[in-house]
């Protein structure tokens, strides 16, 4: 897989996630659940299904087609139980959520209707005593699905309805003389009532709780100001795509100019905004930073709120030397947007860029890292703070190689126009904005 195919993905940075993306993760992490804890409900199924194959021997003898409708039930129960056991992940990456769900669903129902099935053959064939086992293990099952199943309202039903239905039906309409079948009867129409109960409250629970455990991780990797991913976005980032691209120097032989650029920006005197205005004006001003940038820059890059004023974007490229045109296209969506603040007239800030590309070294992937070419980057930052301000500063390899690169590296990120004039680096210090 080539560099253009080096997609960065689940990256929704430029707004806050829409009310379809949420719905759509909850759902997905419900599903997910559903499988994991559907495996003991199915363990319990079987072993609940021995018990009634020992107590319905009777109804088996006398009955072949029982038998056969048993070893349905439990082969389609070992499926269930092999399909909770992959791991998500494997199941997500085949086929998405919604596939997963009907086909759980589609389980379910077959698992439900065999059971029904089974019930209405046996249940002639039994005597009072072997009846109330029956309802005993029913009761069980009922039980299993409504621990583990219940959070899912749609499906306990699905679950419920042909398994207590059947046997509530058979209660009633049992022509043999009374024995206590309608007290049996009530009995089914109770459970059935108090698990729709309890299912309706345990999905609401499970809901809220996935919902919070979806904010609070959206709330770790997002910056609260400005909706854009923060730094620890961008060290997990990093360290993913990371060792991804260290993995892929075979593709830089058949795209050998493709590169993935790195840039740090700065937003210039942004301290007298805040000394001048207050603190909530300087806040807008990094909002409407935040959302300008996001509008100059491509779906597929990485913008990402480092800290303060700062920002890093990380953008791939079809050739190296467009790494200059995206910096300008970053600084330019700076110096053109008018700042709006309350009971003032409309400010004009510039932002000073530092920016770099990977591979770094085009015939060596894996030096420097993305932590290193954020440095390099932050570096080359410094350059265009410390002159002249509104403008963008690259550096690129020199024509000297670099020696014991870790120490190299250190040397040369501590002072760039050193390192430049030794011909380790080259640095491209544009042109000055006016």
């Amino acid at each position: 897989m080539g560099i253009i195919g080096f997609v960065v993905r689940d990256l929704s940075r430029k707004k806050p996630p829409s009310p379809v993306d949420h719905e759509e993760k909850v759902q997905a992490r419900m599903v997910n659940d559903l499988f994991a804890r559907s495996r003991v409900s199915i363990l319990l199924l079987l072993l609940l299904l021995t018990v009634m194959r020992w107590a319905m021997d009777a109804a088996f003898s006398a009955n072949r087609r029982l038998l056969v409708l048993f070893v349905f039930l439990v082969v389609l129960s070992l499926v269930r139980l092999a399909l909770a056991l992959v791991p998500s992940s494997l199941r997500n990456a085949a086929v998405g959520a919604r596939v997963q769900y009907l086909a759980f669903s589609a389980g379910v129902g077959l698992t439900s209707l065999a059971l029904a099935a089974l019930t209405a053959l046996s249940w002639p064939l039994l005597d009072h005593v072997h009846i109330a086992i029956l309802a005993a293990i029913i009761a069980a099952i009922v039980s299993s699905a409504v621990l583990h199943l219940g959070f899912r309202p749609e499906i306990y039903l699905l679950h419920l309805l042909p398994v207590l239905g059947v046997p509530f039906v058979l209660s009633v309409t049992d022509p043999q003389p009374l024995w206590g079948a309608g007290i049996l009867a009530a009995f089914f129409a109770s459970l059935a009532l108090i698990a729709v109960v309890i299912s309706l409250d345990q999905s609401r629970a499970h809901r809220r709780a996935i919902e919070l455990r979806l904010q609070l991780a959206d709330l770790a990797v997002h910056d609260p100001l400005t909706q854009l991913h923060n730094r620890s976005f961008l060290q997990e980032y990093m360290a993913v795509e990371g060792a991804r691209l260290a993995r892929e120097v075979s593709c830089w032989k058949t795209e050998p100019e493709a590169a993935i650029g790195v840039f740090m920006a700065d937003l210039d005197r942004f301290k007298v905004v805040n000394s001048s205005h207050g603190h909530d004006a300087g806040d807008g001003v990094l909002r409407q930073a935040a959302a300008s940038l996001s509008a100059a820059l491509r779906k597929s890059d990485v913008l990402v709120r480092w800290g303060g004023e700062e920002f890093v974007v990380i953008a791939r490229l079809q050739h190296r030397r467009h790494v200059r045109i995206v910096a300008e296209k970053v600084r330019r969506a700076i110096e053109t947007q008018e700042f709006l603040v309350p009971g003032h007239s409309p400010l004009r800030l510039t932002c000073s860029l530092g920016y770099c590309v990977l591979p770094f070294f085009p015939d060596h992937a894996q030096l420097p890292t993305f932590e290193q070419a954020l440095g390099l980057a932050d570096a080359a930052l410094g350059i265009a703070k410390n002159e002249t301000h509104n403008r963008c500063v690259g550096v690129a390899c020199g024509r000297k190689p670099w020696k014991k690169a870790p120490s190299a590296y250190l040397e040369i990120v501590h002072d760039l126009d050193r390192a430049g004039a030794a011909g380790f680096v080259t640095l491209d210090r544009g042109d000055a904005a006016t």
